[in-house]
């Protein structure tokens, strides 16, 4: 599948029917009455019964049939809470069985979204917190200077609001935010990225390796492995399997790192022959990121079997690193 194909949105309503949550909407809500089909696009706020201004807050509406507000096929979108609309234009395609509506296009909403997180970052922008943050990663990329605590608020507001409808749709979201300059845009795009478990699949690996290649330093690759592809993973074992021996091996240090903490979180579902053998195949190399990853894991699953992470640091004292056996011994 390509990155950032266009997506597409269905509501179903029936004729007497006041509300139905859309199916392969995730988030949003379809209304109907008065003769309107209604397709929420994004956060939508409440429609008054006989009260024809609809009200939302960055929501586009899709109205079919409805004298008193559009015509068919119009795209109409709110510009703030109240009766404050404008028309967005016509859509190319309507379908109508019973109530069933399609919208194509999942671009406006993208563009929504990016124009949301860029516009609370900056209003929430420290220069000095930013060089300090910059100095702390010994990165060249730019900060805002929003920490973690100011960033949670538009982490769950963008999951709420804007919530991927399919596959190319979580896609370009993801993209759309992650090509952004600031390293903030960044952390959003991976939070966003796994918070929807339905899209964290095999189809999405190569979404992930990009973002773990381009990445290329512990703030991005650490979560993108241990979350993302992680899931991935452990939901799917036996078709990421040749993945995870490519990456092993592989000239991109990053790829080896998000091997060896694929399964940090997997506890007793770990498959531990696997992980053993990851350790043992990078024990050699003097990357400290390497030998770093190889303990981490170690550790992490020593919390669950700590008799077999035991036997192994005994049996491997010679090839593994003095780093590598001192984080992976710290539970022992």
């Amino acid at each position: 599948m390509p990155l950032g194909a266009p997506s597409w949105r269905v509501a179903v309503c029936s004729e007497s029917a006041k509300q139905h949550t859309v199916r392969a909407g995730m988030g949003g809500r379809a209304f109907c009455g008065l003769g309107t089909a209604v397709m929420a696009w994004g956060t939508l706020g409440s429609l008054p019964s006989g009260d024809p201004p609809f009200r939302g807050l960055g929501t586009a509406f899709f109205a079919v049939g409805n004298p008193g507000f559009g015509g068919p096929g119009e795209l109409w979108r709110s510009v703030g809470w109240g009766p404050r609309f404008s028309r967005w234009g016509t859509l190319g395609s309507v379908s109508e069985v019973g109530r069933s509506i399609q919208i194509m296009d999942s671009a406006a909403d993208t563009r929504e979204l990016v124009e949301y997180v860029q516009s609370e970052l900056a209003l929430h922008a420290d220069p000095e917190a930013a060089r300090a943050m910059a100095a702390y990663m010994k990165t060249g990329r730019p900060f805002y200077g929003v920490k973690k605590p100011q960033r949670v608020p538009i982490d769950r507001h963008i999951r709420q609001a804007y919530a991927p409808v399919s596959p190319s749709d979580y896609q370009e979201k993801v993209l759309a935010l992650w090509r952004l300059p600031h390293r903030e845009e960044k952390y959003l795009a991976i939070g966003y990225s796994n918070a929807f478990p339905g899209f964290l699949t095999l189809d999405q690996i190569d979404l992930f390796e990009h973002m773990v290649v381009e990445g290329a330093w512990w703030d991005f690759v650490d979560d993108l492995a241990s979350r993302n592809i992680g899931a991935v993973v452990r939901s799917e074992r036996e078709a990421m399997r040749p993945v995870l021996e490519a990456w092993i091996d592989h000239d991109d240090m990053w790829l080896r790192r998000t091997a060896l903490l694929s399964q940090l979180r997997h506890k007793e579902d770990t498959d531990a022959a696997m992980l053993f053998d990851f350790c043992l195949r990078r024990s050699g190399e003097t990357e400290f990121f390497i030998r770093k990853a190889i303990g981490w894991a170690l550790r992490e699953y020593s919390r669950t079997d700590p008799d077999a992470v035991h036997r192994f640091l005994d049996a491997h004292q010679n090839e593994l690193s003095g780093l590598s056996r001192r984080e992976a011994g710290r539970h022992l």
